[in-house]
């Protein structure tokens, strides 16, 4: 029996974090090696290079948990930086709404997991001490009139609690250090910034990837770029949210490609998965929604400073810690939208079908009317469209798996 897997990216894009799909897999043998081949074999076409990878974390699949024999450790061997992301908080956050509706932001990303995970834990640890468990359960243990009764239900709430504590502390003590440093990119006061912040976030990457004196140059050349621009308008939210809006349009065409390719890496400045594909509607109605509301997106901000400026080495630092996820949110929403369009009356149509269809849904800029006036004005894409000139892209290598 097969299995349908959907590789998706996170990356920080001209305008900000972004998400995509960048294949979907038929895979028919259930092992890492397996997975591990098929992913390569995707990879090579979009012309990603593996040692710009970032990050990996797997969902759905029984293949990445073994340390030893792994898709992340076959991947490790190839990229020995390579961070192994793990989404362990989907089990339990049901029981914290609060934390898990700020994973499910779609800007939501590796830098804000240290800020919501230590606000979880503190909050956890503040119900142990006051002995609290919610109002209601407090007002129901006040109606049992069995004193044993009432310490044996508070014992199991407040091991329910420290098992949770444990249970977040276990996946996460081993990168608290590594999230903590890179936390200081969701600050919107860049003036806030010390260069030993940048210096500890720097620590992380390949250093043959960057230059630490002209990182340090280009940290204080924006760092000098902020000040300016707040003590000319005081507050700059506005001027932040301007350009993005109007940005967003720019983006879309300059993401069609010629031959209806859309390009996935720049040569020298992607240090992420991929520069494709994206989730714009949702941005769009967060400006639509948010317009009086002028806080800033710690992504936007930076899409903004860097916007113009040649500051290569730490334009790489933010698309690297940009890039960590921080939840396995998009993924899920990716697999709600295959159940939904392979259901029973779609079931014998083809993973290929499906496939475009969601990277239609997905990966593209434009809405229903844009993309039909996009072809209407692009006579050449529909020609391509009907031949096998679609195919801009012959793998090396046949596929095994």
């Amino acid at each position: 029996m097969k299995t349908i897997l959907p590789i998706v990216a996170q990356y920080f894009s001209d305008v900000g974090v972004k998400h995509g799909i960048l294949e979907f897999i038929e895979q028919q043998d259930d092992s890492a090696g397996g997975l591990f081949a098929n992913i390569k074999y995707e990879l090579e076409p979009h012309e990603l290079e593996l040692q710009k990878l970032t990050s990996l974390g797997s969902d759905n699949t029984n293949v990445n948990v073994d340390p030893k024999h792994s898709v992340f450790s076959l991947f490790k061997e190839l990229v020995p930086l390579l961070m192994n992301v793990h989404f362990f908080w989907k089990n339990i956050l049901v029981e914290v709404q609060q934390a898990n509706i700020l994973l499910q932001k779609h800007y939501a990303t590796g830098i804000h997991l240290y800020g919501i995970i230590k606000d979880l834990l503190c909050k956890l640890n503040n119900r142990l001490r006051d002995d609290y468990f919610g109002g209601k359960v407090m007002g129901l243990l006040g109606t049992i009139q069995d004193s044993n009764e009432v310490d044996d239900l508070k014992k199991s709430f407040r091991l329910f609690i420290r098992t949770i504590i444990a249970y977040i502390e276990d996946y996460f003590v081993d990168r608290t250090s590594f999230y903590e440093f890179i936390s200081i990119f969701s600050e919107v006061d860049i003036q806030k910034l010390e260069w030993r912040n940048i210096e500890c976030c720097a620590a992380c990457i390949d250093p043959k990837k960057i230059n630490k004196d002209l990182l340090y140059n280009q940290f204080n050349h924006l760092k000098s770029k902020f000040i300016q621009l707040k003590d000319k308008f005081e507050v700059i939210d506005k001027q932040v949210q301007e350009f993005i809006s109007s940005n967003f349009h720019l983006y879309k065409q300059g993401e069609i490609m010629s031959h209806g390719e859309v390009k996935l890496c720049s040569d020298d400045e992607c240090d992420v998965e991929a520069e494709f594909g994206s989730d714009d509607d949702d941005n769009i109605r967060h400006h639509k929604n948010h317009r009086k509301n002028l806080h800033i997106r710690c992504d936007y901000l930076w899409a903004y400073l860097l916007h113009g400026e040649h500051v290569p080495d730490f334009k790489k630092l933010v698309q690297y810690v940009f890039s960590i996820p921080a939840s396995n949110d998009f993924r899920e929403i990716i697999f709600s939208h295959m159940k939904y369009l392979w259901n029973n009356n779609r079931s014998s149509m083809k993973h290929d079908l499906i496939s475009a269809e969601l990277k239609i849904k997905v990966n593209t800029q434009y809405n229903g009317s844009e993309f039909y006036d996009h072809l209407l004005i692009n006579q050449d894409l529909l020609k391509q469209i009907r031949s096998s000139d679609k195919y801009t892209h012959t793998a090396k290598i046949p596929r095994t798996v």
